[in-house]
C-alpha cells in the first residue's frame, strides 16, 4: 500500500523509503517501517481497528567498521560484523578498496561479512569501505575507513665476493720421447702451490739424469726452463719429488720433459723416460655472484 500523510487539510505523499522523519521526545529519526491504524471507528479510546504494515522502508542498519580479517605482501581481505536487526531489511553489503588518495580500485556486492583477498602492491596504501544496502535499494553511509599499509619482505642485495678453492690438474704418465714433454695446462686465477712427480725412472740405468747424454728439464709457462739436476742433483730411477711453486697459471702447459741424445727418439721403451704420475696443485680464485647483504623487512601496519 502507498503511505500518505495529511498535512493541513490535504494528503501528501506516497511519501518514498527512507524519506520520513519522526519525533518522539528527542531528536529526528528516520524510522525503518511504518504501521498505521485502519477502521479505528472512533476518536476516543477504545479506538479499535487494527494496525497494517504501511509498505514503508526506512534505511537499514550498518555494519560496523572493517578489520583486516588476514593480510600478506600480496593480498589483504578485510571483515566486518552483520549490521544490527531491526533496520530495513539487507540485501548485500558494498566494500569497497581505493588507493591512499581515495580513489576506487576495487569493489564487491556481498552476502556475507568477509571481502575478496584482493591483490595489494608492496610498499603501498590502501583504504577500506563498507556499507548495508537494503532490499529497497537504500543504502547506509559507508564505514571506515580502515587505512591499511603494506610492506615488504627482506629482500637481498648481489654482488661480486672472491672465493677460493682447491684445485688440481689432471694426473699424466707413461713413457715419453725425447722432447716429447708430460705436461698439464694450467688455466688462468689458479695460484699454483707445486708440481708432483711420482716414480720416475728410466729402465736403461738407475741414473735418470743427468746420464750419457741425456737430462730432464722443467717446462714452465710452455717454456724450458733448464734441468731439473740443477734444482735436486742427480735424479735416480724410482724417485719421486713434490717442486714447491708460487706463480700464477695463464693457460700455458707446465711439466717435465726429457732431452738429449741418449733418449729414445723411435718408441723404445728401455731408452724412454717413465713417470707413473705428474700433476700440479693450487688454489683456484674466483668471483662469485652471491648475496652480500640483505634490506631490511617492512611489516604490514596501519596508518
Amino acid at each position: 500500500m502507498a503511505f500518505r500523510m495529511k498535512s493541513g487539510a490535504g494528503w501528501v505523499g506516497p511519501v518514498g523509503d527512507g524519506n520520513l522523519r519522526v519525533k518522539w521526545g528527542g531528536p529526528w529519526i528516520v524510522p525503518s517501517y511504518v504501521r498505521v491504524k485502519v477502521n479505528s471507528g472512533s476518536m476516543s479510546p477504545p479506538y479499535g481497528g487494527s494496525w497494517v504494515d504501511s509498505g514503508y522502508r526506512g534505511y537499514p542498519n550498518p555494519p560496523s567498521a572493517p578489520w583486516v580479517n588476514s593480510w600478506s605482501y600480496g593480498n589483504c581481505q578485510v571483515a566486518w560484523n552483520y549490521a544490527a536487526g531491526g533496520g530495513a531489511p539487507i540485501s548485500y553489503y558494498h566494500v569497497v578498496m581505493t588507493d591512499v588518495n581515495g580513489n576506487w580500485i576495487a569493489e564487491e556486492y556481498s552476502t556475507d561479512n568477509v571481502s575478496p583477498n584482493w591483490g595489494v602492491g608492496q610498499d603501498s596504501r590502501y583504504q577500506f569501505y563498507v556499507r548495508s544496502v537494503a532490499v529497497n535499494g537504500l543504502a547506509t553511509g559507508f564505514q571506515g575507513p580502515l587505512r591499511v599499509g603494506i610492506g615488504h619482505p627482506s629482500t637481498p642485495n648481489y654482488g661480486y665476493v672472491q672465493r677460493t678453492s682447491e684445485w688440481n690438474s689432471e694426473l699424466v704418465g707413461g713413457a715419453r720421447n725425447a722432447d716429447d714433454p708430460f705436461w698439464v695446462g694450467v688455466p688462468g686465477g689458479v695460484l699454483l702451490n707445486g708440481m708432483h712427480i711420482s716414480n720416475y725412472y728410466t729402465p736403461m740405468s738407475s741414473v735418470v739424469a743427468r746420464g750419457t747424454n741425456r737430462d730432464v728439464n722443467w717446462v714452465l709457462y710452455g717454456n724450458d726452463y733448464g734441468s731439473v739436476v740443477n734444482n735436486y742433483g742427480t735424479l735416480y730411477s724410482g724417485g719421486s719429488l713434490s717442486h714447491p711453486l708460487n706463480n700464477w697459471g695463464d693457460g700455458s702447459p707446465w711439466g717435465w720433459i726429457a732431452r738429449g741424445a741418449g733418449w729414445s727418439t723411435t718408441g723404445n721403451g728401455t731408452y724412454m723416460l717413465w713417470i707413473e704420475q705428474l700433476w700440479l696443485s693450487g688454489t683456484y680464485y674466483y668471483d662469485n655472484y652471491e648475496i652480500v647483504s640483505w634490506n631490511p623487512e617492512q611489516g604490514n601496519y596501519y596508518w
